[in-house]
């Protein structure tokens, strides 16, 4: 999370980014499989009832549109899949044994 409240979360070894504006506006995925970025001021709502909270062994949790992300001390987060949901866009992407990039 940044000093704006801006999130943004990483999979270096996988090369997927997530990311959501401060405000919720923008949405973006940035994935092996292809890129997705969405635009619409109604995430807001999403992003102002985002629940956080660090565990007691280092974890980070958010919730953000009943989505639950948990990134460990060593910044992962996943292996190679990611997804976005909003009201107007539901997207998932994966290197798994299905690789895909999926938008709805």
């Amino acid at each position: 999370m940044t000093i704006d409240g801006a999130v943004r979360v990483t999979n270096a070894k996988n090369n997927i980014i997530l990311a959501l504006s401060r405000s919720g506006a923008a949405a973006a995925l940035i994935h092996p499989n292809g890129r997705v970025y969405h635009y619409g001021s109604r995430a807001v709502s999403l992003l102002q009832a985002a629940q956080y909270w660090l565990t007691d062994d280092g974890i980070d949790n958010w919730i953000i549109n009943n989505v639950r992300v948990s990134q460990t001390a060593d910044g992962l987060v996943s292996n190679g899949s990611a997804s976005i949901t909003s009201p107007f866009l539901h997207c998932t992407a994966s290197l798994g044994q299905t690789q895909h990039l999926f938008v709805r």
